[in-house]
């Protein structure tokens, strides 16, 4: 048994053993000081992953290459570097290896959020019969939240490995709230204000404030929300406000010298301050109606919006909530993942029906409000208008599709001995193969997304899907083009379409263990560019970028808590797709620029021709 299964083995049972005796007393920070660091895999495994990744990507020149250049790393500087992250690693055991290192990549992109890293999803079955009821039932409900976050009496987040429970790091989960992202001009900063009480709304481009608890930290009656929302609803002007908010949609380096400025003007800097420290946002999006034949149209408002005057995309959480009662979200992601998100929008769907709101009036004192007035000069009224011309400009190159396949979902595919996950990323792969005509490499660079939060400050770590096992699936695939091929090598195909979902079940679960290449290669990267050293061959290669610039960026949000996720694909060339599979389907959010729709339809084929490889009808 290796080092690495002994401990995860010792520390499974160490956890067992905990919450058999102690599960009545467990709270959020439990386990918080007890969890293992994240691994620093061996220098010569991480290259041998590499290299095998780099594999069905390259001709045999290119890989003669790049095998040179991993070989001079590895005889070379590449041992000297390993063994100084990892003396940087011991030396800080309150984290993980690259935590802070993950984050800072966040936050020194120069490029607008809403466009690169913010992210959103639809939540499942939330419905009120208006507006107001909607945002008030949000509001009370996660504020139970912030509050047994805060007084340390939520459960732990934790998952299931054979019958044992794993607790998950938490540490990211209280920046859900009072948390902002503020631009620099060559990195931005995270600010957190544990002491804020206040919600902010934005509506129609104006902006509101009013308490989200007592001075006591007590949570009001559903009601005094639902009053508070409604008062807001029928004060605000009937046209569009300046909506300071949109400056939030500029790259960042414009963004902040214009907040440098705006801050500067007398009593600006007072209201950035409530802006940047309220418990959450809320945007009441009352030219929105969200509908089940609308699904692209609402991902894309709870993604970008339509209008960026009625958002304010540095706050690390926006409840986005639709005239007819629906409910989303916006998550700035530089320093939280879907993990913390999910757990969040569970408890909150779990607890809706607790806090009933009443259409009659009570004897309830309401929620002092304040309307938040910037003071703008004829230079700031400029930036706003080009702010919101240039997010349109931007906007419109940037498409979203939606793909559900009803013939099949994750029980089937079970049933049938394939792996969910593992299917769809051979499918995402196979589709883009076929878009592009059945290029000569039949794979390109994929990114699927592993959690690593069962490690202290665990984020995530990369999968790649475009392996030797998917390369010769989905060239055999798709020379099977007509039916009458298709059928006639099935037996082949399945074989390869198995080892494929294998092979990708392995890299998910090697990952999920911190053994990934990926972050390694990215912290050693680092430390070298940290030194003033000059970069070594391997990080100099083409290859090396090129399998970083991911062509197909795809991560589920499969959870009952939301219905569709997704967000805008990072550069030109890539395809995002957020996918689930549900029990009984699969749908996905397709995004890229200029034209999402000719993948989605690849794709709509290729996972009606794989079905019929696998379920043989």
């Amino acid at each position: 048994m290796s080092t690495y299964r002994f401990q995860v083995s010792s520390y499974a049972f160490f956890i067992k053993t905990s919450f058999a005796k102690l599960s009545i007393h467990l709270t959020n920070n439990s386990f918080q000081n007890s969890l293992p660091k994240l691994p620093i895999p061996p220098l010569n495994l991480t290259l041998q992953r590499y290299l095998l990744s780099q594999r069905p990507l390259l001709s045999d020149k290119e890989f003669d290459g790049t095998a040179v250049a991993v070989k001079a790393f590895a005889e070379g500087v590449g041992p000297f570097l390993d063994q100084e992250l990892r003396e940087n690693d011991e030396a800080n055991p309150g984290t993980s290896y690259v935590n802070g290192l993950w984050k800072d990549m966040y936050l020194s992109n120069r490029r607008p959020l809403v466009f690169t890293d913010n992210v959103g999803f639809i939540v499942a079955d939330w419905k009120e019969e208006d507006m107001a009821s909607a945002a008030a039932r949000a509001t009370r409900t996660l504020i139970e939240f912030f509050k047994d976050l805060k007084e340390e009496t939520l459960a732990p987040e934790v998952f299931m490995v054979k019958g044992v429970k794993i607790p998950l790091d938490m540490s990211q989960f209280k920046y859900l709230f009072q948390t902002t992202r503020v631009p620099g001009t060559k990195s931005d900063s995270i600010k957190f204000s544990p002491l804020a009480k206040n919600i902010l709304v934005l509506v129609r481009g104006h902006m509101y404030s009013f308490p989200g608890v007592d001075d006591d930290w007590k949570i009001f009656p559903t009601n005094a929300y639902l009053q508070a929302f409604n008062s807001i609803l029928q004060d605000c002007p009937k046209e569009m406000g300046e909506g300071v908010g949109a400056l939030t949609a500029l790259p960042r380096e414009r963004w902040a010298a214009v907040r440098e400025y705006l801050s500067g003007i007398e009593g600006n800097s007072r209201l950035l301050e409530q802006v940047d420290s309220a418990i959450t946002l809320v945007c009441l999006d009352e030219d929105f109606i969200h509908e089940e034949g609308r699904i692209v149209e609402s991902m894309e408002n709870v993604i970008v919006g339509t209008e960026p005057a009625n958002r304010w995309f540095d706050k690390s959480l926006a409840l986005i909530v639709s005239k007819n009662g629906h409910l989303g979200v916006n998550m700035e992601h530089s320093h939280i993942d879907g993990l913390a998100v999910k757990r969040l929008f569970h408890y909150m769907r779990e607890r809706k029906g607790i806090f009933p709101t009443y259409k009659t009036q009570n004897q309830l004192q309401p929620l002092p409000i304040k309307r938040l007035e910037f003071t703008l000069d004829e230079m700031l009224h400029e930036e706003i208008v080009k702010a919101r011309l240039y997010f349109k400009s931007e906007k419109k190159y940037v498409t979203f599709s939606h793909l559900q396949m009803h013939t099949f979902g994750r029980d089937r595919l079970i049933h049938h001995g394939l792996s969910p996950d593992g299917f769809l990323h051979v499918a995402f792969q196979a589709a883009n193969h076929r878009m592009e005509g059945g290029h000569p490499g039949g794979v390109v660079s994929g990114k699927g997304v592993a959690c690593t939060a069962r490690f202290l400050h665990g984020r995530t770590e990369s999968v790649n899907t475009g392996t030797l096992e998917t390369r010769a699936f989905v060239e055999a695939f798709n020379r099977a083009r007509s039916d009458e091929s298709l059928w006639a090598d099935r037996p082949k195909l399945l074989f390869l379409l198995h080892r494929s979902c294998r092979k990708h079940k392995e890299l998910v679960t090697q990952a999920q263990g911190g053994h990934g290449w990926d972050r390694h290669l990215f912290a050693l990267r680092h430390l070298c560019q940290s030194k003033g050293r000059p970069l070594p061959a391997l990080f100099l290669d083409p290859a090396y970028d090129a399998i970083m610039d991911h062509k197909i960026m795809a991560s589920t949000s499969s959870s009952p808590v939301f219905s569709n996720g997704g967000w805008c694909p990072c550069h030109e060339g890539q395809i995002g797709i957020a996918y689930q599979a549900y029990e009984d389907r699969v749908s996905c959010i397709i995004s890229a620029f200029y034209d999402s729709h000719t993948y989605r339809d690849c794709l709509e084929e290729t996972l009606a021709d794989m079905g019929r490889i696998a379920f043989g009808n």
